[in-house]
């Protein structure tokens, strides 16, 4: 019972994003998508996903497929709507930028990619601004710091209120591909 509590406390702890993470300067490679940035870290290229949202794809993928089974949209409905939540992201960063990123370097998701919270050099959350501004939504299943999680759901929603983004020309789209 005791190493069953453990385990959970520790899995809640490395998943949080803010537990044995640390805070790391680093620069902007490129934009993969709308919820995965390449950056330089110590002179190595790494992928950062930004922690705890999710953005549609907007190239063929494995994932893209599951989106396609699941909502029974199409491929190229998907893929726009992926494609606007990149650009997107490519306004609130760009390559050669630096950002301030809390993360755990030693830390992958399924993917490969770290779970990072990221923030450019003025302190603005580039994970919440991707939310707030309609282009992506909160992961509901991935287990990440609470407080985040509330303040994510409650930009998210106004979002979806005043159809911001994503939620405004492409509303049914983004409600099949997001669940909500």
């Amino acid at each position: 019972m005791h190493r069953y509590i453990t385990t959970v406390i520790l899995t809640s702890l490395l998943m949080s994003g803010t537990a044995w993470s640390e805070m790391h300067t680093v620069s902007v490679h490129s934009i993969k998508d709308g919820d995965t940035i390449v950056v330089d870290v110590g002179g190595k290229q790494e992928q950062l996903q930004l922690l705890g949202i999710d953005a549609p794809e907007d190239v063929p993928n494995p994932k893209l497929q599951k989106d396609i089974e699941r909502t029974k949209l199409g491929m190229e409905q998907l893929i726009s709507i992926g494609k606007l939540a990149t650009a997107h992201l490519s306004t609130l960063t760009a390559p050669g930028e630096t950002l301030e990123v809390d993360a755990n370097l030693a830390k992958r998701d399924r993917y490969g990619r770290i779970p990072a919270v990221v923030r450019n050099i003025a302190g603005h959350n580039i994970n919440a601004a991707m939310v707030q501004d309609g282009y992506a939504v909160v992961m509901g299943r991935y287990p990440f710091d609470a407080a985040l999680k509330a303040d994510l759901l409650q930009l998210q929603q106004k979002a979806i209120t005043e159809k911001l983004g994503l939620w405004s020309s492409y509303q049914e789209s983004t409600k099949a591909w997001s669940g909500k």
